[in-house]
């Protein structure tokens, strides 16, 4: 059986900015802006230059900022957990000689609205 149809939600294609908020392995908090691969009901995953960062099993925040949506001041976030780390390249990282990773999360809880103050 392949993957993809072991998933319970499907997975859909994207480039969202996404901000993430989480601890390294130091406990040094850091926050990152990158784009959101993809996401599903379940999980989702996004490139990334910073891949020392990230561990397997870290908890990480998310909050992803929808396309035309900047008036609302509003966003849609949730926590999850790093379930994957793979090597992400591209073409382009080729030529420019760039090593960017894919990280591969699941959330905790669905995602929800979350209004701005």
């Amino acid at each position: 059986m392949a993957e993809n149809d072991k998933r319970e939600f499907e997975r859909h294609l994207n480039n969202f900015l996404i901000e993430v908020h989480a601890k390294d392995e130091k406990g040094i908090v850091f926050q990152e802006k990158t784009m959101l691969q993809d996401i599903s009901g379940s999980g989702g995953s996004f490139a990334t230059e910073k891949k020392e960062n990230y561990f397997i099993g870290q908890l990480v925040k998310i909050n992803i900022y929808l396309p035309g949506k900047m008036d609302i001041k509003a966003k849609m976030g949730g926590t999850g957990t790093v379930v994957r780390i793979t090597p992400f390249s591209t073409e382009a990282d080729s030529r420019e000689k760039k090593s960017a990773s894919n990280i591969a999360v699941s959330f905790e809880a669905p995602i929800t609205l979350q209004r701005d103050e």
